[in-house]
Formats: structure tokens, C-alpha cells, sequence
């Protein structure tokens, strides 16, 4: 089950909003739909803007749909199979997994249709036979449907996620992704140790077909978020670290501590690196307003490296950790140059 839980007052406190809260959406969009489409089409045209507002309409009633469906399932599963009716915890396990890769696979299919999304990519290898730490860049939260669309669903690769704790108010996230192992990390709880702990035990029991994932960056790249980095570091000791995020525009510095955590008690598993372009239009709403996310092109990336190439002390292991990030940046900047 999810790691490093919350209590249960604590969890149900916050379903008792999230949940009635996108029923309520739900209903409302469903009975407005008709009246706003035109409305969205109508404004679209005016605007000349590849009828994005209709679009990004389209989503958000796709995306509360599968909210509310994910909800009534989850219940279900729970009804059906769950840990007070069963003592086959890894088949509950596994239903979940499986109801969180129908939510993810609809709503990437969905939104690369709605939006009109090409997709290309190179170096993805079958996972499913040695298990996989997954490091990812990270600009959106729409990015994060790759590695489910990409990996866990045609590999049934059953990725562990270390992801930031705000996103507990998508309930959907919130019931499934605790009864899988995942970590929810509090950013800023100032208890670094006990994270770090809990990410480490993401490692534990693992096996083919299963893996961890993990943002390095920490947080969705911006420019700003990148010039505030580069200003901690010129007040810090660490000239190596500065001199080595300079040399890194496309992407934030990686946080070592928790990619350290994981590798550091990686029991065997291959290090996987994905990144990928295209979905840097999504990052503010004026951008969406503007249609820059229609037909864009989603690039990514992926190269493995063998558990035994991976070094073994810490030193060893931060500094080959910077020169895969480096490799992040080179790749994004092959990219762009090619545009």
C-alpha cells in the first residue's frame, strides 16, 4: 500500500471536499456543456485560435468524466476485493493498478486526440523483465501521463511514483494511488531524513515488472524557477554545482538527495531516463488560451543504463547523476536546434 500514509481523519477530511467537489463539476459542465460549446466554438473562430477554448472545454468534461468513473470504481474494487473482504492483497493491488492505467490511457488518448497531438519517440526497450528506476523530466502535469502511456500500459510495468503531496486533491490520485506503492512527498516539511527514508523503501521487493519513478528536478521547469536555483547557488559553497546548472538551461538541477536515496538502495535495477519536448505549451493558461498546444509535437527519449554500470559510492554516484542530467539538456538543446 501507499507509503508514509496519512492518518485517516486527515485523508477523509479532504475526500469529504475533493470528492462532492468534482461530482458537482461533473454535473455542472455535463448540463452547461451544451450551452458553452457553441459559445467556445463561436469565441474560437472569432479568435482564430484553432478552436482551442472548444478543445480545452472538451478536455475538462473528458477529464471529470473518468474523475467521477474512477471514484465509483475505486469503490467498487474496494466492495469486491478489498483488504477487509480478502486477504489476496497483490490481487487488489493489481486491480488497482489496472483501473489506474484505464484513467491514465483514456485521458492521454483522449487529450492527444482532442488536442491533435503528433507523438514520436525513440529508444523505448521493453522493461517488463528487470526492474527500472525511472528518472523523467518534468514541465506539466500533462507530461506525467507519459510514462503510464508509454510503459506501464502496454508493459504492465507497474510504476511506484514519488510525486509532491498537492496533488492528493485529485481524488481519483488520492484513493488509488494510496493502495499502490507510492510516496507522496511533503515539500517543505523541513523532516528531509524521514523522506529520504521513505523513498528509499520504494526499492523494497523490487522485481521485473515492477519500477519507481522519479522527477529529479523536484518541481515543473520554468525559467524562473531555473534563475532562483542559480541564485542559491551563487550564495553557497558549492561552485561545482553552480558552474554545472549554468551550463543546464533546458532543465532545473537535479535534487540529489532523494535520486541518491533511491539509487543508493537500488537492489538491482536498471536506471531509466526519459525526456521529452512538446508539452512545454501547457504550462500557463494563456498559452492553452492561445491554441500553442494544438497539432504540437511530443518528442521523447529514452536510454537505459545497466544496473552494473551504475557506480556503487555516493561521490561516484552524484557526479554520474549531474552527466545524465547533462545529457537531459544536450538532448533537449539537439532538439531544439533542429526546429
Amino acid at each position: 500500500m501507499g507509503l508514509g500514509r496519512e492518518s485517516w481523519r486527515r485523508i477523509w477530511t479532504r475526500r469529504a471536499t475533493t470528492i462532492p467537489l468534482y461530482f458537482l463539476c461533473f454535473a455542472l459542465l455535463l448540463t452547461l456543456f451544451p450551452v458553452l460549446a457553441p459559445v467556445a466554438a463561436l469565441t474560437d473562430l472569432l479568435r482564430r485560435s484553432k478552436f482551442a477554448l472548444l478543445r480545452m472545454l472538451s478536455f475538462l468534461l473528458l477529464y471529470l468524466t473518468f474523475e467521477v468513473f474512477g471514484i465509483i470504481a475505486s469503490l467498487v474494487l474496494w466492495l469486491a476485493g478489498g483488504p477487509w473482504v480478502s486477504s489476496n492483497l497483490d490481487r487488489y493491488i493489481w486491480w488497482n493498478f489496472k483501473l489506474q492505467c484505464l484513467w491514465a490511457q483514456v485521458l492521454a488518448g483522449g487529450a492527444f486526440k482532442i488536442f491533435s497531438l503528433r507523438l514520436d519517440v525513440e529508444g523505448l526497450e521493453d522493461y517488463s523483465g528487470h526492474p527500472i528506476l525511472l528518472f523523467t523530466r518534468h514541465v506539466s502535469t500533462a507530461d506525467t501521463v507519459l510514462p503510464a502511456l508509454l510503459i506501464a500500459i502496454p508493459q504492465k510495468v507497474m510504476l511506484r511514483y514519488v510525486i509532491k503531496r498537492e496533488l492528493l486533491a485529485d481524488p481519483c490520485l488520492d484513493i488509488v494511488g494510496h493502495r499502490i506503492p507510492n510516496y507522496f512527498v511533503r515539500r517543505g516539511s523541513g523532516q528531509t531524513d524521514t523522506e529520504l527514508q521513505a523513498i528509499s523503501r520504494l526499492t523494497e521487493d523490487l522485481r521485473p515488472g515492477h519500477g519507481v519513478l522519479m522527477y529529479p528536478e523536484g518541481t515543473r521547469f520554468t525559467v524562473e524557477k531555473r534563475e532562483r536555483i542559480l541564485e542559491r547557488l551563487e550564495t553557497s559553497n558549492d561552485q561545482e554545482a553552480l558552474q554545472r546548472a549554468r551550463a543546464m538551461p533546458l532543465v532545473l538541477p537535479p535534487r540529489l538527495p532523494g535520486s541518491l536515496a533511491l539509487l543508493e538502495s537500488n537492489p538491482g535495477a536498471d536506471a531509466v531516463f526519459c525526456i521529452h519536448t512538446g508539452f512545454e505549451s501547457t504550462m500557463s493558461m494563456a498559452q492553452l488560451w492561445r491554441g500553442d498546444l494544438v497539432k504540437a509535437w511530443v518528442r521523447v527519449r529514452f536510454w537505459r543504463v545497466p544496473y552494473e554500470d551504475i557506480p556503487k559510492n555516493r561521490e561516484a554516484l552524484s557526479t554520474w547523476m549531474w552527466d545524465q542530467w547533462a545529457e537531459v539538456n544536450a538532448s533537449l538543446q539537439s532538439w531544439k536546434d533542429s526546429e
